[in-house]
């Protein structure tokens, strides 16, 4: 009767941490998500970066800056009342879901983004993953996916070539996250 009770408790705390994410913290997010990427221009070109606004790099951090102000905001209250245990599930529910939106996020600038605007891009997705993972730095595992996709967006040409001639010849993967059309589309993502 005692494993009873607690498979039937412990399911209900699951159906609980569900219900809490899909009704009050995900709507939030995508809130913090609209108004932290509001105004972000990645389709900027060399003479652009050169503004005296973005030399202080206070630009560069701002995507970063607003999340985590709203993303405390959000978090801190829920942090202080709930337990260890249930918080990290609800942190690693809203991480995985988080890495799915931001993931999609990134496929969409295909095409659109300059090599300047794709080095701000993943500045501005790594520091959303610092400041999810602050606390727990096993939130970074469902976001492997997205950063190996920036990185390969991100990567000189020659390097994509010595990646490609490296790996060509043998039975070793290249991407342990992608496949291979998935890396072909990550490059993509930045006009070249």
């Amino acid at each position: 009767m005692n494993v009873a009770l607690s498979a039937k408790a412990k399911e209900l705390l699951d159906d609980g941490i569900q219900a809490l994410f899909d009704e009050f913290l995900w709507p939030r997010i995508r809130l913090v998500l609209t108004t932290s990427f509001q105004d972000e221009v990645y389709d900027m070109s060399e003479g652009e970066s050169l503004d005296e606004e973005d030399v202080d790099g206070e630009t560069m951090e701002q995507v970063s800056a607003r999340f985590e102000g709203e993303w405390l905001a959000l978090t801190r209250p829920l942090k202080r009342i709930m337990t260890r245990r249930t918080y990290a599930a609800l942190m690693s529910l809203t991480a995985s879901k988080l890495a799915t939106v931001l993931e999609k996020r990134a496929w969409s600038f295909s095409g659109r983004v300059t090599a300047l605007g794709s080095l701000r891009l993943e500045s501005d997705f790594s520091g959303i993953i610092s400041v999810i993972a602050k606390d727990n730095y096993a939130l970074r595992e469902p976001f492997t996916r997205l950063q190996e996709i920036l990185t390969l967006a991100n990567m000189e040409d020659d390097e994509w070539d010595e990646l490609g001639s490296g790996y060509g010849s043998s039975k070793q993967e290249r991407s342990r996250f992608l496949s291979d059309e998935e890396m072909a589309k990550a490059r993509k993502i930045v006009r070249r």
